[in-house]
């Protein structure tokens, strides 16, 4: 039963992560946003995890999943509360930095949480995937939709109560049922420069060259796409889906 709910957790917060990321191109552009400016609107969505993933993953460590879960899932409240109270290009900015470093918070403490469920890890990572997936296929359509017809604020509004929920549903499982995820009384901290020294595997540089390219390609067809589909008239509804 708890696994269930941790998948639909992660589905809430993917629909409403998701669901804004076409939705603040869409509207930077109608703010008047150069190519240049939407570009480094996008990026600073990846500024604090790029800088502070490794620290993430100590925090994780050192104060358990459901904690920085908690934390993160508020930051994301936070995070569309500020373009929803404020729809400026300026609040966009702000809102994708606090976005950025509190969606990996959200996604690799729930990460371990199910992975470390009781159980086949590859199929519990599976499902893990697959609701993540949902999520970026449902918020779009959604949020598309609902830009289309009710502009930006009431978009960023159903993103929000989207997120609420999901916190909910993360503060009322119980204690135990986060115990997978829970940090280790007797963690040691690991060094920046330790952290660093993992790059000598061959296999991991791979791996994380292989998920930049990946990414890469990814966040430009995002950030770009739903621009250049208004340019040749279609509709953010259309869009979405």
């Amino acid at each position: 039963m708890w696994f269930y709910l941790f998948l639909i957790t992660h589905t809430l917060y993917s629909i409403g992560l998701h669901g804004t990321r076409p939705v603040v191109s869409l509207f930077a552009n109608a703010e008047g946003a150069s190519a240049v400016e939407i570009g480094i609107l996008v990026s600073s969505f990846a500024f604090f995890p790029t800088l502070l993933a490794l620290t993430v993953g100590k925090w994780l460590d050192r104060y358990g999943a459901r904690r920085l879960v908690f934390i993160g899932g508020s930051g994301m409240l936070l995070a569309l509360f500020v373009p929803f109270l404020f729809p400026h290009l300026y609040s966009l900015f702000a809102s994708q930095l606090i976005m950025g470093i509190s969606q990996i918070s959200v996604l690799v403490s729930l990460q371990k949480t199910v992975g470390n469920l009781p159980g086949n890890r590859d199929k519990l990572i599976v499902w893990f995937s697959l609701t993540g997936s949902t999520g970026e296929l449902i918020g779009p359509s959604l949020n598309g939709f609902i830009y289309d017809y009710y502009g930006f604020k009431f978009s960023f509004g159903i993103s929000m109560l989207i997120i609420f929920v999901a916190i909910i549903i993360g503060v009322c499982l119980p204690k135990k049922a986060w115990k997978s995820g829970y940090s280790k009384s007797n963690h040691q901290a690991v060094s920046f420069l330790a952290s660093v020294k993992m790059l000598q595997h061959i296999n991991l540089r791979k791996a994380l060259i292989t998920s930049g390219l990946v990414l890469y390609s990814k966040d430009l067809f995002v950030s770009y796409f739903p621009i250049y589909a208004q340019s040749v008239g279609l509709s953010p509804s259309v869009i979405g889906n």
